[in-house]
């Protein structure tokens, strides 16, 4: 049941508990993420309508991962460049 909890847990956006143990689903963030990538893409162009403020709107990403979020760094030389990079 452990096991089962932690497996489900690590799925949901945000947890990274499994830093503290190493458990074997921690690959499973990269795989969720791409099979999730390919249902988006999958049920949007057989119509489904997704939140237009995910990112950026009220309850959406930036409001759940930032007390700052800065919507000009988000497309900063988009197309140009690849990762992330630290500025200082």
């Amino acid at each position: 049941m452990s096991h089962a909890a932690g497996n489900a847990g690590t799925q949901a956006a945000g947890l990274w508990a499994f830093i503290h143990d190493d458990p074997d689903s921690r690959p499973l963030h990269a795989a969720k993420a791409t099979s999730n990538g390919l249902l988006a893409a999958a049920i949007s162009q057989q119509g489904v309508i997704g939140a237009s403020g995910i990112v950026l709107g009220k309850q959406g990403m930036g409001e759940a991962m930032s007390d700052s979020v800065n919507s000009q760094r988000l497309t900063d030389r988009l197309g140009r460049r690849w990762g992330y990079s630290r500025r200082r």
